[in-house]
């Protein structure tokens, strides 16, 4: 069975059973859509714009694919990396209050919203986490950022994780290239001043 977009589209069990020609349709098709721009996932649209999930089909799943909202605000900083081990950011505020995944929130406002791969029970193909403090709620001074490699967990002898930090400091954007590594203390952090 062919399915082409000028056709009506079959019922759920045909689409079943013609799984190889609507997963290169899905994959091939249908990626340029208006509706491929606002849904994420694996499906196939009919003329009249109705999507049948294809999801059964894909290798990745909805969940994988998506990734989570990072709020932001007068500091925000992102930590992300591409393995399954567990990194952890830690922000210190001018007051010297820690907000890490022990202290998600500490008086000065700062948040943080996204913890990834903690503890290992979940996996993220793109880890990222995020501290923030709201605009217009961040105090002036020093704050220091840094990355601990807490817990290797891909399975292998991992002492070391590369990783993406960036720092956006009242619209200012600064991007920092670092090695996590397992049972070493990062000393120094990463420093900036909100004015």
């Amino acid at each position: 069975m062919r399915y082409s977009t000028r056709q009506a589209m079959p019922a759920s069990a045909a689409i079943l059973g013609s799984c190889m020609a609507l997963s290169a349709i899905a994959l091939l098709g249908f990626s340029t859509s208006a509706t491929a721009q606002t849904h994420s996932g694996c499906y196939v649209e009919d003329d009249s714009g109705q999507l049948y999930d294809l999801s059964i089909l894909c290798e990745t799943s909805n969940s994988e694919l998506a990734s989570p909202v990072l709020q932001t605000g007068d500091v925000q900083v992102t930590l992300r990396w591409d393995t399954s081990d567990d990194l952890d950011l830690v922000v210190v505020d001018p007051a010297g209050e820690q907000v890490s995944y022990l202290n998600p929130t500490v008086s000065s406002g700062g948040q943080l919203d996204v913890d990834a791969n903690a503890f290992c029970e979940t996996a993220s193909a793109a880890p990222v986490e995020n501290i923030f403090w709201p605009t217009g709620g961040a105090p002036a001074g020093q704050y220091s950022a840094y990355v601990v490699l807490s817990i290797p967990c891909s399975g292998a002898a991992i002492t070391a994780v590369d990783y993406s930090l960036t720092i956006l400091n009242q619209g200012q954007r600064e991007t920092y290239e670092g090695v996590a590594r397992l049972d070493s203390v990062q000393e120094d952090g990463y420093a900036f001043a909100l004015e």
